[in-house]
């Protein structure tokens, strides 16, 4: 007996079988394009997303053999707006977490109700990255789309729609939206009038371990898996990674590097003091909210760095990079890297400041830059950390996973200078494994998520700082002042006027 989970994330759809255990039994990924027409524009198509399921699915199930799938979860990227017709199919592409057109409309949906109470409301500021300033911009561009919208969907609901004919979402995705009152736990009414939404358009909310519905014939003949295999509503990408990098307590923070660094931790209580400097949902856990600190450009600045190198995916261009700062001493000959390649993230939410080599000299060569970055990159995630700590927060311990914590290089430099061990779970990728938790609750396999979070989730090694510590504890106090000194006088819009 096995479960499914399905992953509709950013870049790739991912397709993983667990066992009742949460030990991997299959598992396959398929890629899809984003479309950038314009600077700061990202659209991908929606059937995209559904062939690369497809494909991914199908090969999982030819690895299971006759293995029994007892069930499905679903989890996916946040914040993509997919507008459905009364046909059943997507009107336009989706705009995805990162398309940034609706600046506009965020500042005007900011002036409409004010900062404060929308931050009071929803946990969060008024940016591009949420459905509801990107509505606005769809109202005011193609505002023939308002009468053929028979649904307003997250990528994950989407992809529930098409495996079960069934409209619903959770409240980790709900809450993603910034239409979405978090005390309430609800549809915010007074949101929705400023964006000019009615109710009856945006899915119902229901539980992240509620049933869905089930397979239906189409859809289990398109992924070759038996119809009537039941599809729990599942949970947006972060509440799963939470899930899955054990973040069920304040006490405990989860850290994630992949395209971005996300800081992942869990409020029980009020979270007033952090309102503004990090991001609030609804976690997939009841009564719990979910903070998050991001950095935009976490993996993707030594993707980046790759590129300029002449190096490429193709031929490993980031191990090769990763193996170059390993020859480079800690601290890099006082090179430092501000990794703002797309803003800051939290704690500053500073989305015009751009990245920086500060110190560079004739005496640095390719090692010491791919150290710095490497050492920025840890450094700007402290940022973040170091706000909760100076709260008291997230003081137990931290799990870590991602891409690119797979390298002990990486590990080791982030355990350094956060100062503090790390501990590196079994499954590096979280997010299916916190939709197949759900999953196994829907399906009342366990009857505690907590609890069968603290059972599952494994820990594969434990990872110390050592005497380099002392190194990062004052080149940290230095990226601060530096980073401070930066963000101040060079501006991403006085760049495009000069």
């Amino acid at each position: 007996m096995v479960l499914l989970a399905v992953d509709v994330g950013t870049s790739v759809a991912k397709v993983v079988a667990f066992d009742a255990k949460g030990r991997v039994c299959a598992q396959s990924r398929a890629s899809y394009p984003t479309h950038r027409p314009q600077p700061g524009w990202a659209e991908q198509n929606p059937e995209d997303w559904w062939k690369a399921v497809r494909q991914a699915t199908r090969i999982v199930a030819q690895r299971l053999r006759s293995q029994d799938i007892a069930g499905i979860a679903l989890t996916g990227q946040m914040h993509g707006l997919v507008l459905l017709g009364h046909s059943g199919k997507p009107l336009m592409p989706c705009l995805i977490w990162m398309d940034t057109r609706a600046k506009s409309q965020a500042q005007a949906l900011s002036k409409a109700l004010g900062e404060q109470e929308i931050l009071r409301r929803t946990g969060n500021r008024p940016v591009p990255a949420f459905p509801a300033a990107k509505l606005l911009w769809v109202r005011e561009n193609f505002p023939h789309l308002q009468k053929k919208t028979k649904w307003i969907l997250m990528p994950k609901d989407y992809m529930g729609y098409l495996f079960t004919g069934e409209i619903r979402t959770d409240p980790s995705d709900a809450s993603g939206t910034l239409l979405y009152n978090l005390r309430l736990k609800d549809w915010d009414d007074d949101l929705l009038s400023a964006v000019m939404v009615a109710r009856n358009v945006l899915p119902p909310i229901s539980p992240s371990t509620a049933l869905l519905g089930k397979l239906t014939e189409k859809a289990a003949k398109e992924l070759q898996l038996s119809a009537g295999t039941p599809v729990i509503t599942g949970g947006g990408d972060l509440a799963t990674s939470a899930l899955g990098v054990g973040v069920i307590t304040p006490e405990r923070a989860g850290l994630i590097l992949g395209t971005a660094g996300q800081l992942l931790f869990a409020i029980e209580g009020g979270f007033e003091e952090l309102l503004g400097r990090f991001y609030f949902f609804a976690h997939a856990l009841p009564q719990v909210i979910l903070g998050l600190g991001t950095l935009p450009t976490g993996g993707a600045a030594l993707a980046w760095l790759a590129r300029a190198f002449g190096a490429s995916e193709r031929d490993k261009g980031i191990e090769k990079l990763i193996a170059l700062a390993k020859s480079a001493p800690p601290g890099a000959k006082g090179l430092f890297f501000l990794p703002y390649l797309a803003g800051t993230g939290t704690p500053y939410m500073d989305y015009e400041s751009r990245a920086a080599l500060l110190g560079l000299t004739e005496a640095h060569g390719p090692e010491h830059i791919a150290r710095a970055v490497l050492e920025g990159i840890g450094y700007a995630l402290r940022d973040s950390l170091q706000a909760l700590w100076d709260l008291g927060m997230c003081t137990k311990e931290i799990l870590i996973a991602g891409g690119s914590m797979r390298s002990k290089v990486v590990r080791q430099t982030f355990a350094d200078i956060l100062g503090v061990p790390l501990h590196l779970v079994q499954t590096i990728d979280v997010s299916p494994l916190g939709a197949f938790l759900l999953a196994g609750v829907g399906l009342g396999l366990w009857s505690d998520l907590r609890e069968v979070c603290k059972t599952t989730i494994k820990i594969e090694e434990t990872v110390a700082p050592t005497e380099a510590r002392e190194c990062y504890a004052e080149g940290f106090k230095i990226f601060r002042h530096w980073s401070h000194k930066w963000r101040t006088v060079f501006r991403l819009e006085e760049m495009k006027a000069n």
